[in-house]
């Protein structure tokens, strides 16, 4: 009995070992499969292992990415969500971003604003600009409904996708009607391959003519697409599979895509080269030219990208060589998938991205690669939507373009016409005026300082000639607006984030200063007027306090203005007082200039002979005791 009850034992031992076994090895094909970007492939697998009881972490995620990757959004939900509650007290959340942009394409918009704030907060990428998908979906609605849209007359029941065009010849990528791929199919996501297509618009009608498969060697049985081609037609940038020009092709190099260069010989591409981009291990894919046609942009996830994919840029020397990649940085690059850049004549970069927060999958974004302030802006509705919206295209001039987006099920092509120019999100234009308290007077030449809650300045403007001003302030911070005027007290306005008023009222109050005879204006005032050692010129910083002096005398003309200047004990005292003389004269010709009769100042040096604080040698005082003794007086004269 003993024996028997062993030997069951064993045999369940064996029977679980063979089971393991199994799960094992699909798992390994399953992860194959996955690494090479089959994944249709891959998920079947590891739908069957989750079907034979067998679930683990890693396979609820890359079952979720195969879906995601292939913009089957329900069912990356379905898995994402089932790995979101089982690691939800664990640390790696670095799929949140996909969740969150999956939940977005079935309509789930509000527990997508969960998850993507969850990813911001883990991420650490959150800042002062946006701290949740409030803000990002109040700034996406603010550059919204500046597009028309119009599905291309020519896109088929296949896959069709832009958009490269010159003049009224679009090109564009087609899985119809490939002979050379029939019975041929990707693994990445189940469908036929690729080839490039041409149509031209026919301005009177309105429509493309029927696509023609592009002539030459540049199509084959594989994958063909996102081309560029220089202003004198004869050379193409092109994506293909890295197989595609291979004497014998095998499948495992199905699995990356490279950027071939064609020339045009009697109307056909021809002379295909491979690039030193290229690698066999990575994928390069979607060129596009620079405006002066010296540096190319391409998509890439060669090692030391930030994501999964980014954008790179590299010089293109005289001789067609190119240099050394460069990765455009985390301002345009993230952790997700950066693809399809477009470049305007402008260089403006337009680009689809999962990676920063948008409508859904892939959305288009704006960066203009030349502005001394750098912006990423989402272009808004309708170009993006809940699904993917990607291969951007416009001219600046006519303002008409292209955009691609599987919006109805299949990617299709669509035609664009920009109707309002894109906006600078960030910033809106804060006007305002400042007024006198009591009088309610407007007032000019007002200073306006504008800084963050922790004392930055933002921008410094000042009041125009009827007491207004305007400017930028950045509408996801709070601001301080400081209005300063002389012979008034200084007034503050806080702005809060996102406060909806653009008009805003300051109001100063002149200080109080007593009008008598003998009052020294420099103590009521608070003015100090520096020199330069040995110098008697009106610096920047004295002008400014002279500045003070100027209201005065213009706000009560029944005074004059007796100027005393001193100086401290070192030097010879004859020297002191003829470098007083010339200091009290400078300060007179200064307030001369600025509009104050001559006859109500009178100027008198008195060297060291009336010092504040006698400190013996000169060794003996200090800085400040120095400076007390370097002093200019404004002395209070009522014109009887």
């Amino acid at each position: 009995m003993k024996n028997n009850y062993k030997k069951l034992i064993l045999l369940i031992a064996f029977v679980n070992f063979g089971v393991l076994s199994a799960q094992e090895k699909r798992i390994a094909k399953a992860n194959e499969e996955y690494e090479n970007a089959a994944y249709i492939d891959a998920s079947e697998i590891y739908l069957k292992v989750i079907e034979s009881g067998f679930k683990s972490n890693e396979i609820l995620l890359k079952l979720g990415n195969a879906y995601y990757f292939n913009s089957d959004y329900a069912n990356a939900v379905k898995w994402y969500e089932e790995l979101y509650h089982s690691t939800k007290n664990k640390e790696d959340k670095s799929y949140l971003l996909r969740y969150s942009q999956s939940l977005k394409a079935v309509g789930n918009a509000k527990k997508a604003g969960e998850i993507y704030n969850e990813f911001l907060k883990l991420s650490k990428i959150l800042n002062d600009d946006f701290r949740n998908t409030r803000d990002y979906l109040d700034i996406i609605e603010l550059n919204s409904n500046r597009y028309n849209l119009k599905e291309l007359n020519v896109n088929s029941k296949f896959i069709d996708y832009g958009s490269f065009f010159r003049n009224d010849t679009l090109y564009f990528s087609s899985a119809r009607n490939n002979r050379s791929s029939i019975g041929r199919i990707d693994a990445w996501n189940n469908d036929r391959f690729l080839d490039v297509y041409t149509t031209v618009l026919d301005r009177n009608k309105g429509k493309y003519s029927k696509p023609k498969r592009l002539k030459g060697k540049v199509n084959t049985k594989y994958h063909e697409s996102s081309i560029a081609i220089t202003k004198d037609g004869k050379t193409m940038y092109f994506t293909s599979s890295n197989s595609s020009f291979l004497e014998k092709p095998s499948k495992k190099a199905l699995t990356h895509l490279k950027i071939y260069r064609a020339t045009k010989v009697n109307g056909k591409w021809e002379n295909i080269e491979d690039l030193t981009i290229n690698g066999d291990n990575y994928s390069t894919a979607h060129p596009v030219l620079s405006p002066d046609e010296k540096t190319l942009f391409y998509v890439s996830n060669m090692p030391g990208s930030i994501g999964k994919t980014d954008i790179y840029s590299v010089s293109i020397y005289n001789e067609g060589e190119l240099g050394k990649p460069k990765n455009l940085g985390p301002k345009i690059n993230t952790k997700g998938r950066e693809s399809f850049p477009f470049i305007t004549a402008d260089y403006e970069l337009y680009f689809s991205s999962d990676g920063h927060f948008g409508l859904g999958g892939y959305d288009v974004f704006y960066f203009d690669l030349i502005a001394k302030q750098q912006q990423l802006i989402n272009v808004g509705k309708p170009v993006n939507s809940a699904n993917d919206d990607f291969a951007f295209a416009i001219d600046n001039i006519t303002k008409k373009g292209y955009v691609s987006s599987n919006r109805a099920g299949i990617d299709n092509i669509y035609t664009l016409v920009e109707t309002i120019p894109i906006k600078d999100v960030l910033e809106f234009n804060l006007t305002g005026f400042v007024t006198d308290k009591k009088t309610k007077e407007l007032l000019a030449n007002a200073k306006i300082t504008v800084t963050d809650r922790n004392g930055k300045i933002q921008s410094i403007t000042a009041t125009n000639s009827e007491g207004k001003f305007t400017v930028k302030i950045n509408r996801f911070k709070s601001n301080i607006v400081k209005a300063e005027k002389v012979i008034y007290t200084p007034a503050n306005k806080f702005i809060p984030v996102k406060d909806n008023k653009k008009v805003a009222q300051l109001e100063l109050e002149k200080n109080q200063i007593e009008i008598k005879d003998g009052v020294d204006l420099a103590k009521d005032l608070n003015i100090t007027i520096y020199y330069d050692f040995d110098k008697s010129v009106i610096r920047k910083d004295a002008a400014v306090e002279l500045e003070k002096i100027v209201a005065v005398l213009k706000e009560h003309p029944t005074i004059n203005i007796r100027l005393n200047a001193h100086t401290d004990s070192r030097g010879r005292a004859s020297y002191n007082l003829k470098l007083s003389e010339k200091r009290a004269q400078s300060a007179i010709d200064y307030l001369v200039q600025r509009g104050i009769d001559k006859a109500r100042l009178i100027g008198k040096g008195y060297g060291e002979t009336e010092l504040l604080i006698d400190c013996g040698y000169p060794e003996k005082c200090t800085k400040e005791e120095y400076q007390l003794n370097r002093r200019t007086e404004f002395i209070i004269q009522v014109k009887q």
